[in-house]
């Protein structure tokens, strides 16, 4: 995050703390996302290819629009959350999805994302770096929303492998992010 924020010249002493306690807060988060799939292939059980997790587009607008709900506005609003949108895509193209998939040896699945509540996790990862308070907490909440409606909002195309089977069959996958 801190390249991000640097980049648009969000600069100050505690940018690195709240670079790390939004890590925090993302990393006891995002393995709690419920990532579910709708599977067709051939017959058996198969393991998902890890996929990196791509964020939709709409991100920044989910952002804006869940800053202004919490009253974060302000002329410097729409150039943070951008930088904050790009941080957050840069940060979950680290990440891959983890799926099993029953019914479907190989194949494809179409996952959707169900994600938990976010905003505790947040709050304890600013907590955890001293950050406290009204503004903080409505910091977490903002961003909290504006990444579990994105994510709502996702699909990703899961390949599937497995043992090889000549017969056809649909099936349903489960897993998380990783």
């Amino acid at each position: 995050m801190v390249p991000s924020l640097a980049g648009v010249t969000f600069i100050g002493y505690k940018t690195p703390d709240w670079s790390r306690g939004l890590g925090v807060g993302l990393s006891t988060w995002t393995p709690t996302i419920v990532i579910n799939t709708k599977d067709a292939g051939t017959a058996g059980a198969g393991k998902g290819t890890p996929m990196p997790i791509t964020l939709s587009p709409t991100l920044r607008s989910n952002l804006v629009s869940s800053f202004r709900g919490q009253g974060l506005i302000g002329t410097s609003m729409p150039i943070f959350v951008t930088a904050l949108a790009s941080g957050l895509r840069a940060l979950y193209l680290q990440t891959v999805t983890n799926t099993i998939h029953t019914g479907v040896a190989v194949g494809t699945g179409v996952a959707t994302f169900v994600p938990t509540a976010a905003v505790s996790h947040l709050v304890r990862g600013f907590t955890s770096v001293g950050m406290t308070g009204e503004g903080p907490t409505k910091m977490a909440s903002a961003i909290a929303s504006g990444l579990e409606t994105t994510f709502r909002a996702m699909t990703l195309t899961q390949p599937i492998v497995g043992p090889a089977n000549s017969s056809t069959a649909v099936g349903t996958g489960t897993g998380s992010i990783v």
